[in-house]
C-alpha cells in the first residue's frame, strides 16, 4: 500500500506564517478597546470594524496611526483579504519606516501571492531593521523552505530559537525541513523539543508520529497519534495517520476503524477512502473495496493511486478492460507510478501480449532498478515468451538485488531444469527451502 503521509512536505506550503502587533508607546485608549489588536484574540472581521472606526476618528496620527493601520492588515491577512492588507501594511510603512512589524506582515501577504521576490525583500528589511526579531526570522525560514532552500531555511531557523529559546513553532518549521530532507532523527528531535515547551501542541505529535513510522517505530508512532487526536480528536488527517500504523502493523480491524473515522469527520478525505479500499482489497471484500476507489476517485480524479486499486480489484474480477484501463489511466496521471505499469504488464500476460507486458515491467524497472520483484516478474514473462535467457539474466540479477528472496532462486531453479541444468536446478531449489524455511522461523517484525 502506498500512502502519502508525508505531510510535512504539505507544512512547508502551507504553513501559516506569523504576524505581530506593533510595539508602540502607551497610548489613551486600548487596542482591544478600539478591538483593533492585531492578534486573533478578537475575530477577525469584528477587528477590521474597530480597527476601521478608530482610522477614521482622527484621533490618530504617526506611529499610532501606523499601529492601527498594520492591526488591521493583520485581521484583513486573517480573513484572507491580501488586496487590503497590503494597502493597510503600506500605509503603515510610510507613517512608520523603521517600524519592523508592517515589513513582516507585508511579507506575508506578498508569500501568500507567491511573490517570492518581495516577500524576500519585506522579511529581509524587518530582519535589518530588529535584528531581534525572531518571529521574522522564523517567516523568512517558511519561505526558504517552500522554495526547497533548506540550508537558508535552517540558518533561520536556528537563529529565531537561538533569539527566542522557548519558540515550540521554529523547532516545528525546522523538524519540517529536516523530515523533507528525510534527516529523521534531527526532525524527531525538533518535534520533541516543541512538545517539551508546550505539550498540547497536535502537530508535533503528528509530525513526530510520522517521523516514528518512518524509522519503523511504530508503538511510538501509535502512541504520538492516539495523544494528538486526544488533543484535537476532529482532525481527520490524524486518524489517517494512525490507521496507516494499524494497517502497517496488520491490525485491518482498527485500521478500517481509524479511516472510517476520517472519512466521517472529512467526507471528502480521497486518501481514506483509497487507502480503506486498499485494506478492503487485501481482505478480499472486493465490492468495498470498489466503492471507496469509486468515491476516492469521484473526490479527486486526479489521483493515480485508486486507479491502481480499482484497476487491481477489477482485475481479481476478471474484468481485464476495465482494468487495463484504469493502469492506464494511472501511468496517465503520473507516468513514475511504476507499480501501474508492473499491474498493466500483468494485464498483457493474461491476453498473451508478451512483448508489451516486458515493456511495461521494463519501464517499472527503470523507475525502481533495486525492485527485485519486477525482476522476477519480468522473467516470467520472458519464459512465457520462450526467451529462457532473458528470464535467468532477470532472475540472477533479482538475487543479486535481494539475495535472501527464495521465489527468485526457485524460479530460476525451474528455469534451469528446464534447460536440463539438473545440477544447479538443485542447488537453487535447495536454497530456496532453506531461504523459505528460515523466513518461517524468523520472528515477525511490522515493516
Amino acid at each position: 500500500m502506498v500512502l502519502a503521509v508525508s505531510r510535512q512536505l504539505s507544512a512547508l506550503t502551507l504553513a501559516v506564517l506569523a504576524l505581530a502587533a506593533m510595539a508602540v508607546p502607551a497610548r489613551t485608549h486600548s487596542l482591544r478597546d478600539l478591538k483593533c489588536t492585531g492578534n486573533p484574540d478578537l475575530p477577525w472581521a469584528e477587528q477590521i470594524v474597530g480597527c476601521t472606526q478608530a482610522i477614521g476618528s482622527g484621533h490618530f496620527s504617526g506611529t499610532g496611526l501606523a499601529e492601527l493601520l498594520n492591526n488591521r492588515g493583520n485581521a484583513s491577512m486573517g480573513t484572507g483579504d491580501l488586496g487590503h492588507a497590503l494597502a493597510d501594511f503600506d500605509g503603515a510603512i510610510s507613517l512608520a519606516p523603521d517600524s519592523a512589524e508592517p515589513y513582516n506582515g507585508r511579507g506575508i501577504a506578498y508569500a501568500a501571492k507567491n511573490d517570492f521576490d518581495h516577500a524576500l525583500a519585506d522579511f529581509t528589511k524587518a530582519i535589518q531593521l530588529a535584528p531581534s526579531y525572531a518571529l521574522a526570522f522564523n517567516n523568512r525560514g517558511l519561505l526558504y523552505a517552500r522554495h526547497r532552500n533548506f540550508d537558508r531555511a535552517i540558518a533561520d531557523y536556528d537563529e529565531a530559537i537561538r533569539l527566542k529559546p522557548d519558540y515550540d513553532n521554529a523547532y516545528i518549521n525546522r523538524g519540517n525541513v529536516y523530515a523533507a530532507e528525510n534527516n529523521v532523527d534531527r526532525a524527531i528531535a525538533d518535534y520533541t523539543a516543541a512538545i517539551g515547551i508546550d505539550p498540547k501542541i497536535a502537530a508535533a505529535y503528528d509530525f513526530r508520529a510520522m517521523e516514528y513510522s518512518a524509522k519503523g517505530d511504530l508503538d511510538l508512532s501509535l502512541a504520538d497519534y492516539t495523544a494528538a487526536i486526544g488533543l484535537s480528536a476532529s482532525h481527520s488527517l490524524f486518524y489517517t495517520g494512525r490507521g496507516h500504523v494499524y494497517f502497517q502493523k496488520g491490525d485491518y480491524d482498527r485500521a478500517l476503524a481509524d479511516y472510517s473515522k476520517a472519512i466521517a469527520i472529512n467526507p471528502k478525505d480521497c486518501i481514506a477512502y483509497d487507502v480503506r479500499g486498499d485494506i478492503y482489497r487485501q481482505r478480499g471484500e472486493l465490492d468495498q473495496a470498489l466503492a471507496d476507489y469509486n468515491a476516492s476517485i469521484g473526490i479527486n480524479p486526479d489521483n493515480a493511486l485508486p486507479y491502481d486499486g480499482r484497476g487491481s480489484v477489477y482485475k481479481a474480477k476478471a474484468d481485464l478492460d476495465r482494468a487495463m484501463a484504469d493502469f492506464t489511466r494511472a501511468i496517465e496521471i503520473d507516468p513514475t507510478d511504476a507499480g501501474a505499469y508492473s499491474d498493466r504488464a500483468s494485464v498483457y500476460e493474461v491476453y498473451g501480449k508478451f512483448d508489451l507486458a516486458i515493456a511495461d515491467y521494463s519501464k517499472a524497472i527503470a523507475i525502481i532498478p533495486t525492485d527485485a520483484e519486477a525482476y522476477i516478474f519480468r522473467a516470467d514473462a520472458y519464459k512465457a515468451k520462450g526467451d529462457l535467457d532473458g528470464a535467468l539474466a532477470d532472475c540472477d540479477k533479482a538475487i543479486e538485488l535481494d539475495p535472501q528472496y527464495a521465489d527468485a532462486y526457485r524460479k530460476r531453479g525451474s528455469l534451469y531444469q528446464d534447460r536440463g541444468d539438473l545440477a544447479r536446478a538443485t542447488a537453487d531449489y535447495d536454497e530456496a527451502e532453506k531461504l523459505g524455511m528460515q523466513s518461517l522461523l524468523a520472528p515477525k517484525t511490522a515493516k
